[in-house]
């Protein structure tokens, strides 16, 4: 059984640690859009992670991402 952990952030911490985030998020998933085209061009992986491992990767970022821009964000949410 997971735990989970409650945080305290201030409203500025939870902003700054998406926007960390996000650009990390952005970064690697142009890098792995390069090295996929570098791949098809027949060039041989030289990366110390295969492609698929960093796509893992990439889709644990995007669910950390959708959490924290949920709390961001939540004070302009219609309910």
């Amino acid at each position: 059984m997971d735990k989970t952990f409650r945080i305290q952030l201030t409203e500025k911490e939870l902003w700054i640690l998406r926007n960390l985030l996000a650009g990390q998020y952005h970064c690697d998933r142009r890098n792995i859009r390069y090295e996929k085209n570098r791949l098809k061009r027949g060039d041989p992986e030289s990366r110390i992670y295969p492609i698929s491992e960093q796509e893992k990767h990439l889709k644990e970022t995007a669910k950390l991402l959708k959490k924290l821009s949920r709390h961001v964000d939540e004070k302009w949410f219609i309910r």
